[in-house]
């Protein structure tokens, strides 16, 4: 039998289709063990995106906002730029 170093760090899906009756008893239907996470709607997307950032974040992953990194990353090449900017100036100035 194998083992690995890094035992315990894997994980799996799971897909459980339940239905409620008239009387709010839930029936398990069925059990997917390779559920789709395509969205056939915006409120699919929500609740996909929201499973795989939850799963994620229970594994260890530092979820994070892409919007705000990426503005993040913009406004240090542009801060960047500007000092770059300032300093051909200076250097300009000098000669």
């Amino acid at each position: 039998m194998r083992t690995t170093k890094h035992k315990g760090q894997c994980f799996e899906i799971y897909g459980f289709d339940v239905i409620i009756d008239a009387n709010m008893r839930p029936w398990l239907l069925e059990v997917n063990v390779a559920p789709s996470l395509s969205s056939s709607s915006p409120y699919d997307k929500v609740v996909k995106t929201q499973l795989l950032s939850d799963s994620l974040h229970l594994v260890g992953f530092n979820i994070f906002d892409r919007k705000k990194v990426e503005e993040d990353r913009n406004k240090d090449k542009k801060a960047t730029s500007i000092r770059n900017k300032s300093t051909r100036k200076e250097e300009e100035a000098e000669n």
